[in-house]
């Protein structure tokens, strides 16, 4: 199994090693590089470290952990709760003391991440197994084996710089940024990024599909879960037509908007619906309260009784629906100070969101249960996986995908 844990590492290394831009030499590249450069996150050196890292293990002896995978995951539960909770009350008056108390809490959650980590890897395995989800060549290779294994970091990830044209709302470049960063650097790139004539928004990531996935240490403990499944499922897929096309997309030796959409939608599918499998196998006190931790940053209002309730997935919709008007017609400055407007309005609803622009709505419009708006392909694949008899089946059905014409067709 270690050979085969090393033989996907290089193997998938060399594929996010292409997850290089390359400079055109036009004056917006120039520009652009000039902004994000001292920013930016190299996946390359950081699957190094994270090789020699798993190489140093692999020669050292570490002491043995007497506690149970249940002892060793509730306290990694309870130390998340702890230092999140912390760094709520943070403010001036107290932040020397409080951030004592939560690089104390941090230390003791290190000592037990790697133990944390694989005890979700057997954990998701043995799950991918029940369901008969083994590695991308099954049909022709009868082996029981889950390929690549589920192999992830809990850290902290990098952000995103997610850049759309201001006269329409497509995801036309990401890049990655440093994990640590305040917002007011993230506000000052984009204000630099904005003033080359472009809609610009850096975002929270929950997760990024290198290999191991790197997934965030600070998210609710059943967040982690499907997370881990859903950055595995983007590892499953590029060895099969779809998530090949998908790779190809983010190398950006090619460009389909379409692709993505359809990767990004399936991963969700795969990853809640593995990660309810891992709750309810393993982690049955999360299944109570139901809720799963988001990456949006918003936070739901409290309506007064007999009022009723803001509804935000419809409101995001309607935004979402007259700002395609008013670009379609041309009106790039209506659109936006129509956003401002409304994004005032989601706050004083309870609905806080950093910045309402065409670069929001390109980056959440890639995920089929997004509230921005009805996703036709979205759609489609929530309908594939309905008439589907398995995960299993959907996952070999969709993996054959290659564009929206082969996705119709699957489903009729």
């Amino acid at each position: 199994m270690r050979n085969i844990k090393l033989m996907a590492t290089a193997g998938l290394l060399l594929v996010m090693l292409f997850n290089i831009s390359c400079t055109s030499g036009n004056d917006f590249e120039h520009q652009l590089n000039t902004v994000v450069q001292p920013y930016r996150f190299s996946i390359a050196r950081w699957e190094f470290n994270t090789f020699l890292e798993k190489a140093k293990h692999i020669f050292t002896r570490s002491a043995k952990n007497t506690q149970s995978d249940t002892e060793i995951t509730n306290e990694y539960i309870s130390l998340t709760d702890q230092i999140n909770s912390l760094k709520g009350q943070i403010n001036a008056a107290n932040q020397t003391v409080l951030q004592s108390q939560i690089d104390s809490l941090q230390k003791q959650q290190n000592d037990i991440t790697g133990a944390v980590e694989n005890i979700i890897k057997r954990q998701t395995t043995q799950v991918l197994k029940e369901m008969g989800i083994y590695q991308p060549w099954y049909k022709y290779i009868k082996l029981k084996v889950v390929f690549p294994p589920p192999d992830f970091k809990l850290e902290t990830p990098p952000h995103l710089l997610v850049i759309s044209p201001r006269d329409s709302i497509e995801r036309k470049k990401d890049i990655l940024l440093a994990e640590n960063m305040s917002v007011a650097a993230m506000s000052d790139i984009e204000t630099q990024v904005d003033n080359l004539d472009v809609s610009s928004l850096v975002i929270d990531l929950g997760g990024i599909g290198t290999y191991p996935n790197l997934v965030d240490s600070n998210s609710g403990f059943q967040y982690i879960i499907e997370t881990c499944a859903h950055e595995w499922t983007h590892a499953y897929l590029a060895f099969t037509p779809l998530g090949f096309r998908y790779v190809l997309n983010i190398a950006g030796l090619t460009h389909n908007g379409d692709i993505t959409t359809i990767n990004e939608s399936v991963a969700d599918i795969i990853g809640k619906e593995v990660g309810d499998a891992v709750v309810k196998k393993y982690y049955p006190q999360f299944q109570s309260t139901g809720q799963i931790a988001t990456q949006t940053g918003l936070s739901s209002n409290q309506t007064e009784k007999n009022q009723p309730a803001f509804n935000f997935n419809l409101e995001m919709r309607s935004i979402r629906e007259q700002v395609d008007k008013y670009l379609a017609a041309g009106e790039i400055d209506t659109a936006e100070q129509f956003m401002l407007q409304k994004q005032a309005y989601l706050a004083a609803n309870g609905y806080y969101i950093r910045k309402l622009n065409q670069a929001y709505f390109a980056f959440y419009g890639t995920y089929a249960d997004s509230p921005t708006y009805e996703n036709p392909i979205g759609t489609t694949i929530n309908q594939l996986r309905a008439q589907s008899a398995s995960l299993k089946d959907f996952l070999k059905t969709v993996s054959m995908v290659t564009g929206v014409k082969n996705l119709d067709s699957a489903v009729k």
